[in-house]
């Protein structure tokens, strides 16, 4: 989804573009950035991202500088699935639930183009 949003002919009637669980690197290997096609995305983007992702944690997302046109919902405690630990208060379908309206509310605020 992220890369259809950044080339240049992307159709009119994608108004963004929303990742569930971004890898945003492999796991273990954070110097390994899979930066660019959220970098040129030519619409806004919506991430929803466990906290505690392997594919690149809340910690190594808030260290970064991010184009304006990007945006992240973090899930309490979840995993690449979303889900969280066992031990956690946050259950995964309360992080699904969390996701879901992040990504109505976004997609309501992309003007029709």
């Amino acid at each position: 989804a992220a890369m259809l949003a950044g080339v240049e002919d992307c159709p009119q009637r994608v108004r963004g573009c929303v990742c569930v669980g971004y890898p945003l690197h492999p796991p273990s290997q954070p110097d390994k950035l899979r930066l660019a096609p959220l970098l040129e995305a030519r619409r806004p983007v919506l991430v929803c991202q466990g906290e505690r992702d392997v594919f690149g944690t809340r910690a190594e997302i808030e260290t970064m500088d991010w184009p304006e046109h990007m945006s992240w919902q973090f899930l309490a405690d979840g995993s690449h699935d979303l889900g969280p630990t066992g031990r956690s208060e946050a259950t995964l379908k309360g992080n699904i639930d969390r996701a879901a309206k992040a990504v109505r509310a976004f997609m309501a605020s992309q003007p029709l183009r």
